[in-house]
């Protein structure tokens, strides 16, 4: 998921992805990528971003997409091999 709200501070700062990711001692495809969802952000990463923006943290994170399961099983409560995931 494109991380929007990074996006537009980091643009309202005047930052290009070149300079964010001379700020965190990354190649700027590495910057890229993690703007656009492609690979997660860790937390620490969030942490250093938001201090070159000189912003709260919580004013640029967004959540990866979280990933549901359903799961489904006998009414005994016994393991019948039946759980599926999706």
């Amino acid at each position: 998921m494109e991380k929007k709200l990074l996006t537009e501070v980091r643009i309202k700062k005047g930052f290009t992805q070149q300079q964010m990711a001379d700020l965190l001692h990354m190649d700027v495809s590495s910057y890229n990528r993690k703007e656009k969802g492609t690979v997660k952000i860790r937390p620490e990463e969030w942490e250093r971003m938001a201090r070159a923006l000189n912003v709260p943290a919580e004013e640029i994170f967004e959540a990866d997409d979280a990933h549901s399961f359903i799961f489904k099983d006998s009414s005994t409560g016994n393991y019948l091999g039946t759980n599926q995931y999706l």
